[in-house]
Parts: C-alpha cells; sequence; structure tokens
C-alpha cells in the first residue's frame, strides 16, 4: 500500500518540475492579481474540502462548483473500502454550499450509506496576521452506522516565502470540531493543526494531526501526502490514520474531482 501510495505521490510532484512563464505579459505589464483563495483544499475523510482528514476555512468563489470524489482502505489488510462524493457550490465568495454522500463497501457484510448537507460560512478574510476564520455545518444521514452531525470553526494564515521560486508559500490550518454520531448521545470534540507548502503548478504538501476520539481507544489521527489543485482537475494522494479505527497502521487515500465556474 505504501508503494501505491509511493507512486501516486510521485505522479503529483512530477508535475512541480515543468517550468512556465511569470506574470508578466509581453508588454511588462504586471497581470491582475489572483483571486482570493484562502487555503481552500480538497475533498477529506469528513467530507467537506480541507486537508486529507478535517474541513479547513477556506470557500468556494462566487458562481463556482465543484464535484470530487474520493476512497479510503484503512489498513492494508482490511476488507472495507470507504467513498465519498462532495458536490459543492458558491452562493458568494463567503457562503458554499454542498451536498455529501459517504458509502461503506464491507466484503462479505452489509455496505452501509448516508447522505447530507454542509454548509460553511466564511466570517472574515485572512489579512497579514489577521487569521481567515470560518465556521460550518455538515452532517450524514442513512444507515446508523454512518449519521453523525457535526459543527466547526477553523482558522488560516497564509505565510508568503518565495512566490517566484519553488517554495511558494506556508499555510498554516488550525479548527475544532464537535460531532454527534447516531442518536446524538456520543459527542465527541476534536481539535486538529495542519501544514501546507506551496510548490509551483499549484502543489501542496500537506500534513495534519488531531487529538484523539474521546469514545475509543483508536490512536492519535494524522495524515501526510501531496494535492493537486489546479482546478480543471484536482487530485489528493495520502497516507491516513483516521483515529476512528483502534489500529496503529495508517490506511491510503485518494481523491480527485474538478472545479467549473458559471
Amino acid at each position: 500500500m505504501k508503494t501505491l501510495f509511493n507512486l501516486s505521490l510521485v505522479g503529483i510532484l512530477s508535475w512541480s518540475s515543468i517550468s512556465f512563464a511569470g506574470d508578466l505579459d509581453p508588454k511588462g505589464v504586471v497581470a491582475p492579481e489572483a483571486p482570493y483563495e484562502g487555503g481552500r483544499g480538497l475533498i477529506t475523510l469528513q467530507g467537506p474540502t480541507g486537508l486529507f482528514i478535517n474541513p479547513t476555512s477556506g470557500t468556494m468563489p462566487a458562481g463556482a462548483a465543484t464535484v470530487q470524489y474520493c476512497l479510503f482502505s484503512p489498513n492494508v489488510d482490511s476488507n472495507v473500502i470507504g467513498n465519498g462524493l462532495l458536490i459543492a457550490y458558491g452562493i458568494t465568495d463567503w457562503l458554499e454550499v454542498a451536498v455529501l454522500t459517504s458509502y461503506l463497501n464491507r466484503s462479505g457484510a452489509d455496505d452501509f450509506a448516508a447522505a447530507g448537507p454542509q454548509v460553511r460560512a466564511r466570517l472574515i478574510k485572512n489579512e497579514g496576521f489577521i487569521p481567515q476564520i470560518s465556521v460550518g455545518y455538515y452532517g450524514r444521514y442513512g444507515d446508523s452506522a454512518l449519521v453523525n452531525t457535526n459543527i466547526y470553526a477553523a482558522a488560516y494564515n497564509r505565510i508568503s516565502l518565495a512566490e517566484d521560486g519553488v517554495v511558494k508559500s506556508l499555510g498554516l490550518h488550525y479548527g475544532v470540531r464537535n460531532s454527534w454520531a447516531d442518536g446524538g448521545d456520543n459527542s465527541d470534540l476534536r481539535g486538529y493543526a495542519g501544514a501546507e507548502i506551496q510548490l509551483p503548478l499549484r502543489v501542496y504538501l500537506v500534513g495534519e494531526i488531531s487529538t484523539e476520539n474521546q469514545n475509543t481507544d483508536a490512536p492519535l489521527p494524522y495524515s501526510y501526502g501531496a494535492q493537486w489543485r489546479l482546478g480543471a482537475i484536482n487530485i489528493s494522494a495520502a497516507m491516513i490514520r483516521d483515529g476512528d479505527i483502534a489500529s496503529d497502521e495508517a490506511g491510503f487515500y485518494f481523491g480527485i474531482g474538478s472545479q467549473f465556474n458559471f
């Protein structure tokens, strides 16, 4: 499984070796400033866009939509494959709505499915030392094993390094989310933090860590991998220990999708 992850990661990073033109047109006029993005990530295990496990504070641009799919194999011996689908739309540049679906394929046992809404609102932008801050809600409703309701608050700071170089910026993400499982009896409050290093061609090296699940003996959750946020195509590849399964082994995660502007 680690070999599969390494091959996927090499395939993504190989795009970053391609040279490309700067921000000046042939007449030397500076190109318009890029649209505000605010560290918007890709589909996560939780569903909303973000790191690999947890959602972050970035919202969709106004009038833009994205469709993204992911799969997760918890460990090399697992007979379970998790599948997720995200369809999101930016109503404004600070308000995003989405539909999330999850499908758990279990070899030799019943499968589980659930779906639900997501809403994320950005309260302030990242300006200097002031972080971008957003709040959100999402949930899945269907088979009881997957039913959950979640609220979260997330923040983001971007530190510019060498915009014309190889390592363009460092992004810092941090947040807190509370989840209620089926019936609302099991409340799980978690904090999380992550970092992303921006390389050329919109390739990002991403890592994160979360606090443990308060209701299980599962180990500390973490993830590391790469995201290629090109827009027309978006790809994720990562190793994840999700913290909901009592296993020390990390599983393989892959995501793919596209963004459309209307």
